[in-house]
């Protein structure tokens, strides 16, 4: 699974619009934490210009996101990643984005 979302110019490193840029989870994992929520899930976003990423293809972005975890448990998907894509894509800033 993947999302697919423009970005402006203001949201990458190229510094230009690009039009259905390719977002793809690099990381989730849950941390646990002295303040309440109790539990976090941290994911880590990696940013395209193309759905065709090889070996040497670089991000034009990188987002990080802290999510309680109930919110990620409650979150549509049968799997944890399937859970944290469904979490994403109901952000305010994912307005727009389809997934892939």
């Amino acid at each position: 699974m993947a999302i697919s979302k423009n970005l402006s110019d203001a949201e990458n490193r190229v510094g230009i619009p690009i039009s259905g840029a390719y977002y793809r989870i690099v990381s989730a994992e849950v941390q646990r934490q002295p303040i309440e929520p109790k539990f976090i899930v941290k994911i880590d976003v990696a940013i395209y210009a193309t759905s065709t990423i090889g070996n040497d293809t670089m991000e034009v972005a990188f987002h990080r996101h802290d999510a309680p975890y109930d919110d990620i448990n409650a979150a549509a998907g049968s799997e944890f990643l399937d859970k944290c894509y469904s979490w994403l894509m109901a952000q305010p800033s994912m307005a727009g984005a389809t997934a892939v």
